[in-house]
């Protein structure tokens, strides 16, 4: 929609490539973190360990092809030496989460998705994964209008850690 001019910015999941004349600034990021109904065995520890993955299978918010979680899967399962048991592509983190808690199996994704509400689900971090999700801010790249740069320069000043400013290339603790 970006490309063929019907949207003038759009919220996504960085992608390794992007249609010519878009252009993308990452605006946030995330720990991951594992989703798994309450009475799963791993919910009763407090940090979980790639390798403790290997038999679990994994409900994959996949959006598109060339973007979604399959690809953090993809590492998790090679840092914990364990081929992905994918038993359902869902469109989203709603229907993944609600899937887990019924017991068809677990999620990874961003930290966020604990603030979804769900009861039912325990959330873990992966204590040997300190991957991250990102989000993008994506554009038309060509001369993007002043409130388009205006939204640009706000969202990524929200999407800046609180505490921290920027300072030369690098962020740097300063509150």
């Amino acid at each position: 929609a970006l490309a063929e001019g019907r949207l003038d910015i759009a919220l996504i999941r960085p992608r390794p490539s992007y249609a010519a004349g878009l252009a993308a600034h990452v605006i946030h990021s995330e720990p991951l973190c594992l989703g798994l109904a309450v009475d799963h065995a791993l919910a009763l520890r407090r940090t979980v360990m790639a390798s403790d993955l290997g038999d679990e299978p994994f409900l994959v918010p996949q959006f598109s092809k060339n973007s979604g979680f399959g690809s953090h899967l993809e590492r998790l399962a090679a840092a914990g030496r364990f081929t992905i048991k994918i038993v359902h592509d869902v469109c989203d983190f709603v229907t993944a989460l609600s899937m887990a808690a019924a017991g068809y199996g677990v999620v990874l994704g961003p930290e966020s998705m604990r603030a979804l509400g769900f009861s039912e689900i325990a959330f873990r971090s992966i204590a040997d994964f300190p991957e991250k999700a990102e989000l993008a801010i994506a554009f038309r790249a060509a001369e993007p209008s002043t409130a388009v740069r205006s939204f640009i320069n706000l969202a990524t000043a929200l999407g800046r850690p609180r505490g921290l400013k920027t300072a030369g290339r690098g962020r740097s603790e300063t509150e």
